[in-house]
């Protein structure tokens, strides 16, 4: 069972260095970050995501996401590829 990590409400560059530092805690097993509360995701958060993903899958890894709509939106808007998303989130 992949480890869980619950995402605020704001991924915005404030909470930039937190997010790094605790996806850097997890590294070396499967993760699903849980975005369910996410209101607004910013592009210092979303590099950080995009990079941790593509690390995880180097190490042969799984690392997805189950974001809120308003998540999945930025999302989109940023360009993140939609198979970081859970399987059961596809709309």
């Amino acid at each position: 069972m992949p480890e869980s990590l619950q995402l605020p409400e704001k991924l915005d560059f404030t909470f930039a260095p937190n997010l790094l530092g605790r996806i850097r805690a997890l590294r070396g097993q499967s993760i699903v970050l849980d975005g369910q509360n996410v209101r607004v995701l910013g592009g210092l958060c979303a590099q950080i995501l995009l990079s941790a993903w593509h690390l995880w899958e180097a190490d042969g890894e799984n690392l997805k996401i189950n974001p809120s709509s308003s998540m999945q939106e930025d999302m989109a808007r940023l360009g993140l590829p939609q198979t970081m998303l859970k399987e059961a989130v596809k709309s």
